[in-house]
């Protein structure tokens, strides 16, 4: 969601379902994860839905259950424009469970690592707009 530039490269594929939605798949070293993308009416991503990730059950085993992460609330966070909103959700046999809820406060761009001191080409907080 934060990080589009990686749905772009030769392990990512991408398949059109329909006019607002694309079906991707990303493998490497073996292993393949599929998931739907949905997209709104100005192109932006509205959710993203996987039945590749595995939640753990009481007992310690692990289940394969439908997983999604909808978005909302864009706004611009100084020359970006980003959900200001998400949730992580399990889809369960008894339903939806929210399980984490994310409001984006502020965007930090090329942040200066404290092990190394090197930094990217610009440095600092980007302040939402009101």
């Amino acid at each position: 969601m934060l990080a589009p530039g990686t749905l772009v490269g030769p392990d990512i594929t991408w398949e059109p379902v329909d006019g607002s939605s694309a079906r991707t798949r990303f493998t490497h070293r073996g292993h393949t994860i599929t998931a739907t993308l949905f997209f709104d009416t100005h192109g932006r991503l509205v959710n993203f839905e996987s039945d590749d990730r595995a939640r753990s059950l009481p007992d310690g085993s692990f289940t394969k259950l439908r997983f999604s992460t909808p978005v909302r609330d864009y706004r611009d966070f100084g020359p970006l424009h980003l959900a200001g909103y998400g949730e992580a959700r399990w889809r369960l046999p008894e339903g939806e469970f929210t399980y984490g809820e994310f409001t984006m406060m502020d965007v930090v761009t090329n942040v200066r690592s404290t092990m190394t001191g090197r930094r990217g080409a610009s440095e600092g907080t980007i302040p939402a707009s009101r």
